[in-house]
């Protein structure tokens, strides 16, 4: 791997950002699942997530799941105007009830495992569940627990990731710095791989292939690593390369997403200020050791709280466009590829813009997750003309 002090690094301004008035989103009728007030928080902002073809989403509840239909979700919003102002609670929905408070929920990349971490006892508890046995009456039980030991139990979980495309991996990271990578046997029981607390690492994302992953740490350098599962008695995680992070003294970094091979997008939040404005950098690496940073400010404009907040992204690899939400921001904004590669800020039209719609009370409501569903059916027209894929 490449040394940070071997590095040159360049600041480059980004491009100004443009309008664009042929990507738009759509938004549907409200919809509500559980009864009565209740407020999520999440450390992980995975609270939501599409199990891949299959026209499921899994949605947190008060110690429980929800499994609902995209197609019940895009046949509800069939309405009228005045019908569509009030938000809709009789969606068709199975709801699995769990243990305790749920932290995070996700799937693995062929759909068949769904994960659901939940707070019970000392430490976490991750339940893998057969994805095809939660839409059943009543859902099946858990096929394995297993119990997301770290240093301490006042660690709190910082994320789970699976593997874009080995279905039996996932990562987890904690706050203290440590990592855990998992592998799921036949059994529906675990091995583990683990880096400690002093790896500093605050974030971690996948490689489109699943074959690396990269971590941002507290010192804002990205590490790549490679799982070597060769020696199965010795498997490893392999330090591959590090990059020189953005420079700045007083952010800390909260999130990172893979763009492309040598391309990340990192977000940093002010430390000393909960105020100030936080921001995405797109870090830019080479073969031969250059790395360029590129800071995009808030292109989710966030106004809440700033302590604890952290961004998550959506890569849409296929149209050159990547979806980023805050946790402490109503709107989501979005960063498009131009000629050459380099991605600026998108302004969509004002009824084209994705955002969290005010509460009952008319307070702001900030985003616990991301996720994006390829099984919708209803078009999405933008420009008179209706789009050739509507997720």
């Amino acid at each position: 791997f490449t040394s940070t002090r071997e590095m040159s690094v360049t600041l480059k301004d980004p491009l100004d950002p443009h309008d664009v008035t042929d990507f738009r989103f759509q938004g549907l009728r409200k919809v509500r699942l559980s009864d009565g007030p209740m407020a999520l928080t999440s450390s992980t902002m995975s609270l939501v997530t599409a199990v891949p073809n299959t026209g499921l989403v899994l949605v947190v509840g008060d110690c429980c799941v929800h499994v609902v239909k995209t197609e019940d979700v895009e046949k509800q919003d069939q309405c009228n105007k005045a019908e569509r102002a009030v938000e809709n609670k009789q969606l068709i929905k199975v709801t699995v009830d769990l243990p305790g408070e749920v932290i995070s929920v996700g799937v693995s990349c062929d759909g068949l495992t769904t994960s659901i971490v939940v707070k019970v006892g000392q430490f976490p508890t991750c339940l893998l569940f057969d994805t095809r046995g939660l839409v059943s009456s009543p859902p099946d039980l858990a096929l394995s627990s297993t119990s997301l030991n770290t240093t301490s139990s006042s660690v709190l979980m910082t994320g789970l990731h699976w593997n874009p495309a080995l279905p039996d991996m996932f990562c987890v990271t904690w706050s203290d710095g440590s990592l855990a990578l998992y592998t799921v046997k036949t059994d529906g029981s675990t091995d583990c791989l683990t880096l400690p607390p002093a790896a500093g690492v605050v974030a971690m994302a996948w490689s489109p292939k699943g074959k690396q992953l990269v971590v941002v740490k507290k010192n804002k350098d990205l590490v790549q690593y490679k799982p070597d599962l060769s020696v199965a008695k010795y498997p490893t995680l392999k330090e591959m390369k590090t990059m020189v992070g953005p420079g700045q003294p007083s952010h800390v970094p909260v999130s990172i997403a893979w763009l492309s091979t040598y391309e990340f997008l990192v977000g940093l939040r002010e430390s000393e200020d909960s105020e100030a404005r936080p921001g995405l950098w797109v870090v830019r690496g080479s073969k031969e050791g250059h790395v360029e940073h590129t800071p995009y400010d808030d292109i989710c404009y966030s106004t809440g709280e700033g302590v604890g907040m952290v961004f998550t992204s959506h890569t849409l690899q296929e149209w050159g466009v990547v979806v980023v939400v805050s946790s402490a921001s109503i709107e989501l904004g979005v960063l498009g590829t131009e000629t050459g590669g380099v991605y600026t800020q998108w302004i969509l039209e004002d009824n084209g813009r994705a955002e969290i719609p005010l509460s009952s009370s008319n307070d702001e409501c900030y985003p616990v997750g991301l996720a994006v569903d390829y099984t919708a059916t209803v078009p999405v027209s933008t420009a008179g003309a209706a789009a050739a894929a509507f997720p």
